[in-house]
């Protein structure tokens, strides 16, 4: 393996692992929003409807937004990966000449 195809594979690998990172951290934060509307809800379910409603919709909507960033994940991993399955198959195919 060359210098340049080290480097190459290496770039491929730290940007799946940084884009992991993101993902794991976004997943956090989203986690932590819905917990909140979850005990917001319930705490004040009973005493006011409309407040009741407002916390609904915005769970809803942050549920949502939530699940893009799931889907969107998968496709850039999916990117990614085939990326490496790409650069892996040259490698493979250069070492047996």
């Amino acid at each position: 393996m060359t210098e340049q195809q080290k480097n190459q594979y290496q770039t491929i690998i730290l940007a799946r692992n940084f884009h992991y990172e993101q993902f794991t951290r976004w997943s956090s934060y989203f986690y932590v929003i819905i917990g909140a509307l979850f005990v917001g809800y319930y705490s004040i379910a009973a005493s006011s409807d409309v407040l009741s409603w407002v916390i609904l919709c915005l769970g809803y909507l942050i549920s949502v937004a939530n699940f893009l960033s799931v889907k969107g994940y998968i496709y850039w991993w999916q990117h990614w990966n085939l990326l490496l399955a790409a650069f892996e198959k040259r490698l493979v195919a250069n070492n047996k000449d």
